[in-house]
């Protein structure tokens, strides 16, 4: 646009900062920084929340603390940014005393100072707050659950996930992957069970879930199952990514194993739909699926290196 002769709106100024932000792009945030001051931008509040929220993300709190005082207007999208960036930052501190000045806070503002010290690991101070909080949403709560599932906590989690008023996807896929964590793969399947719908995330996860805790067998079979025409998911890489491990592990399983013929054991023989969509030319896109099985044919000891290639 500037190279053609157009001056730009604030409008766009504002877009470009925040895509940005999205990629947290650090050069051409600064570029376009620039571009604020000739197009005489300073004073936008539009332009300048843009600016704050770009600087709080690529984690030049300074910067955006700048930016922020020399705000004529500002509004709670501006106090949660930078108050978003010194929890990301890890100057909880500094975050605390910042979160106190705002004076309007709403459950952004609450969720920012959770997750904040929850990912510190702070969980005392984290459930204070949380008590504290005059609304809360699914954030909130899975914010808790999240923090407790990473401190090793499972029965904290498990009794705010209880706790809940109501549960989103978001909800049981972390639990399910908190009792993976844990080996407990009966309560993650429990959980796996309590869903209605379904979607490739959370088969993602219970099949995870499986291959983490040497269950190969159940991890091809719920793969299997989930390409029934009934349910007909799309795998994508992280499901193909379990997939190979529970299939190499049953693979060592049964190395010993040979059929009357003399051919080494291919779990896939069991798992005609898992084979199908491997052998799919169009899934990987590449020729190299297609030499999977004949990989695993002619040798008794699939490298994983191979496996993981073909993932990539």
């Amino acid at each position: 646009m500037t190279r053609i002769g157009l001056c730009p709106n604030s409008h766009a100024i504002s877009s470009a900062l925040k895509s940005c932000a999205k990629v947290e792009e650090n050069l051409c945030g600064v570029l376009i920084h620039g571009q604020v001051h000739k197009f005489g931008f300073n004073s936008c509040v539009y332009v300048q929340t843009a600016l704050l929220d770009l600087y709080s993300k690529i984690g030049d709190v300074g910067i955006a603390r700048k930016v922020f005082d020399e705000m004529t207007e500002k509004n709670v999208v501006s106090w949660n940014s930078l108050l978003s960036g010194y929890m990301k930052a890890g100057n909880l501190d500094e975050g605390q005393r910042f979160f106190d000045e705002i004076p309007r806070k709403d459950v952004i503002s609450w969720n920012s100072m959770i997750s904040g010290y929850a990912k510190a690991g702070k969980m005392d101070q984290a459930c204070y707050l949380f008590q504290q909080m005059p609304e809360r949403n699914f954030s909130s709560w899975n914010t808790m659950i999240t923090g407790y599932i990473d401190c090793g906590s499972i029965v904290s989690a498990r009794e705010y996930f209880d706790a809940m008023p109501r549960r989103n996807s978001v909800s049981l896929i972390t639990m399910i992957a908190g009792y993976s964590k844990n080996g407990d793969v009966s309560s993650a399947r429990e959980i796996f069970d309590q869903m209605v719908d379904k979607d490739l995330q959370s088969y993602n996860a219970m099949i995870a879930c499986y291959a983490q805790n040497s269950k190969p067998k159940e991890a091809l079979d719920l793969f299997n199952g989930m390409l029934k025409p009934e349910i007909s998911l799309h795998p994508d890489k992280m499901t193909l990514a379990s997939v190979i491990s529970a299939w190499m592990e049953l693979w060592q399983q049964n190395a010993s194993k040979e059929y009357e013929d003399g051919s080494h054991f291919l779990p896939f023989h069991s798992h005609s739909d898992v084979s199908r969509t491997f052998l799919h030319p169009r899934f990987m896109g590449t020729q190299s699926i297609l030499d999977l099985q004949l990989t695993t044919r002619t040798s008794a000891h699939p490298s994983t290196m191979s496996f993981e290639i073909l993932i990539k």
